[in-house]
């Protein structure tokens, strides 16, 4: 735990890996179908998601090299952090509190976009927001959600 744990692993064949020496430009490239990409998150002491260390990545790569074969190429990558934002507005039956229907709906969002919830790569759908907030009692009907903000970072 002192040196970082591994929250979140997304594995891909790699088509764009190059022999020692060879770039994409060369016409003579030829990728490498044996090689596999890991994308990889940890979390932090706020249990926010972080780039693991060169020591985990290290780690990871010893445990592996017992399981794979030799000509098998094994790339551990930093994925990408999205955070975002939605922007969307409710109207409220009748006899309910408007902020109070509001305060649910944004903490229902807030559940949904719960990190252990999610995985590196998952798609997010409009659609399945839009379900969670009509749920929510109260709520008569929804305008359809935007992505406001999305902020990307390593």
């Amino acid at each position: 735990p002192k040196y970082g744990n591994i929250a979140k692993i997304y594995i891909i064949q790699d088509e764009q890996v190059a022999a020692a020496g060879q770039n994409e430009a060369d016409p003579t490239f030829q990728p490498n179908p044996l090689a596999l990409n890991i994308y990889s998150l940890g979390y932090n002491n706020s249990k926010k998601l972080v780039r693991i260390n060169n020591a985990v990545k290290e780690n990871i790569k010893v445990y592996l090299s017992q399981y794979r074969i030799m000509t098998d190429a094994v790339q551990i990558k930093d994925a990408w952090i999205c955070n975002i934002g939605i922007d969307f507005a409710i109207f409220t039956k009748k006899g309910f509190n408007a902020n109070e229907v509001l305060l649910n709906c944004v903490t229902r969002v807030k559940e949904y976009f719960n990190v252990d919830k999610w995985q590196i790569n998952q798609p997010i759908v409009l659609a399945d927001i839009v379900s969670e907030v009509v749920d929510v009692e109260g709520v008569a009907t929804i305008i359809k959600p935007q992505e406001v903000l999305i902020q990307l970072r390593w």
